[in-house]
Protein backbone atom coordinates (compact mmCIF):
# COMPACT_ATOMS: atom_id res chain seq x y z
CA UNK A 1 0.00 0.00 0.00
CA UNK A 2 1.30 3.37 -0.70
CA UNK A 3 1.20 5.86 2.17
CA UNK A 4 0.71 8.78 0.09
CA UNK A 5 -3.37 8.33 -0.06
CA UNK A 6 -3.08 8.98 3.93
CA UNK A 7 0.30 11.45 4.02
CA UNK A 8 -0.90 13.68 1.94
CA UNK A 9 -4.87 13.36 2.12
CA UNK A 10 -6.92 16.23 0.59
CA UNK A 11 -9.57 15.30 1.96
CA UNK A 12 -10.39 13.07 5.46
CA UNK A 13 -14.25 12.53 7.09
CA UNK A 14 -14.29 11.85 10.78
CA UNK A 15 -17.49 9.20 10.92
CA UNK A 16 -18.01 9.23 14.22
CA UNK A 17 -17.45 13.08 15.22
CA UNK A 18 -18.42 13.58 18.88
CA UNK A 19 -19.63 16.75 20.66
CA UNK A 20 -17.99 14.41 24.00
CA UNK A 21 -14.07 15.58 24.40
CA UNK A 22 -14.04 11.53 25.94
CA UNK A 23 -14.53 10.39 22.81
CA UNK A 24 -12.25 9.71 19.78
CA UNK A 25 -14.57 11.00 17.43
CA UNK A 26 -14.44 14.67 19.22
CA UNK A 27 -10.33 14.44 19.98
CA UNK A 28 -9.99 13.59 16.03
CA UNK A 29 -11.64 16.82 15.01
CA UNK A 30 -9.92 18.53 17.71
CA UNK A 31 -6.24 17.54 16.29
CA UNK A 32 -6.95 18.08 13.33
CA UNK A 33 -7.88 21.78 13.23
CA UNK A 34 -5.37 22.48 16.07
CA UNK A 35 -2.95 20.82 13.94
CA UNK A 36 -3.65 22.99 11.48
CA UNK A 37 -4.85 20.45 8.79
CA UNK A 38 -5.09 21.87 5.32
CA UNK A 39 -7.39 19.63 3.34
CA UNK A 40 -11.07 19.30 3.48
CA UNK A 41 -12.37 17.86 6.81
CA UNK A 42 -15.91 16.08 6.65
CA UNK A 43 -17.95 15.25 10.31
CA UNK A 44 -20.57 12.38 10.33
CA UNK A 45 -22.85 12.46 13.10
CA UNK A 46 -26.26 10.79 12.83
CA UNK A 47 -27.80 13.51 14.78
CA UNK A 48 -25.84 16.11 12.54
CA UNK A 49 -24.69 18.06 15.82
CA UNK A 50 -22.00 20.61 15.26
CA UNK A 51 -18.47 20.14 16.31
CA UNK A 52 -16.10 22.78 17.19
CA UNK A 53 -17.84 25.27 14.77
CA UNK A 54 -18.28 22.92 11.97
CA UNK A 55 -21.32 21.13 10.84
CA UNK A 56 -21.66 17.22 10.68
CA UNK A 57 -23.18 15.42 8.27
CA UNK A 58 -25.91 12.70 9.13
CA UNK A 59 -24.09 10.15 6.67
CA UNK A 60 -21.65 9.21 4.42
CA UNK A 61 -24.02 9.81 1.72
CA UNK A 62 -24.73 13.29 1.77
CA UNK A 63 -21.08 14.09 1.36
CA UNK A 64 -20.66 15.52 -2.28
CA UNK A 65 -16.70 15.47 -3.07
CA UNK A 66 -14.31 12.85 -3.10
CA UNK A 67 -12.82 11.85 -0.01
CA UNK A 68 -8.81 10.20 0.78
CA UNK A 69 -9.15 8.88 4.34
CA UNK A 70 -12.01 8.38 6.72
CA UNK A 71 -11.36 7.84 10.08
CA UNK A 72 -14.05 5.58 11.79
CA UNK A 73 -14.20 6.10 15.53
CA UNK A 74 -17.37 3.91 15.75
CA UNK A 75 -16.20 0.83 16.79
CA UNK A 76 -19.58 -0.40 17.83
CA UNK A 77 -21.21 0.01 14.45
CA UNK A 78 -18.21 -0.70 12.19
CA UNK A 79 -19.56 -2.83 10.08
CA UNK A 80 -22.91 -0.97 9.64
CA UNK A 81 -20.85 2.38 8.65
CA UNK A 82 -18.20 0.48 6.46
CA UNK A 83 -20.00 -0.43 3.23
CA UNK A 84 -21.75 2.80 3.02
CA UNK A 85 -18.25 4.66 3.68
CA UNK A 86 -16.26 2.13 1.22
CA UNK A 87 -19.14 2.18 -1.55
CA UNK A 88 -19.35 6.01 -1.58
CA UNK A 89 -15.48 7.08 -1.37
CA UNK A 90 -13.29 3.96 -1.53
CA UNK A 91 -11.01 5.91 0.86
CA UNK A 92 -8.20 3.82 2.90
CA UNK A 93 -9.59 3.37 5.76
CA UNK A 94 -8.42 4.03 9.76
CA UNK A 95 -10.35 2.28 12.43
CA UNK A 96 -8.82 1.59 16.16
CA UNK A 97 -10.06 -2.36 15.92
CA UNK A 98 -7.06 -2.64 12.76
CA UNK A 99 -5.05 -1.60 10.51
CA UNK A 100 -5.48 1.62 7.59
CA UNK A 101 -6.87 -0.65 4.37
CA UNK A 102 -5.64 0.64 1.10
CA UNK A 103 -8.39 -0.43 -0.77
CA UNK A 104 -11.33 -0.20 1.23
CA UNK A 105 -13.70 -2.61 -0.86
CA UNK A 106 -11.54 -5.56 0.13
CA UNK A 107 -12.36 -5.01 3.67
CA UNK A 108 -16.25 -5.09 3.44
CA UNK A 109 -16.33 -8.16 1.09
CA UNK A 110 -14.42 -9.67 4.34
CA UNK A 111 -17.30 -8.66 6.87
Amino acid sequence: MSLNRVLDAKSVVIVGASQDVTKRGYQAVKTLISDKYEGKIYLVNPRGETILGRTCYKSVLEINDSIDLALITTPAKLKRVLPYTASVFNPVLATKEGPVVADARILVKKT
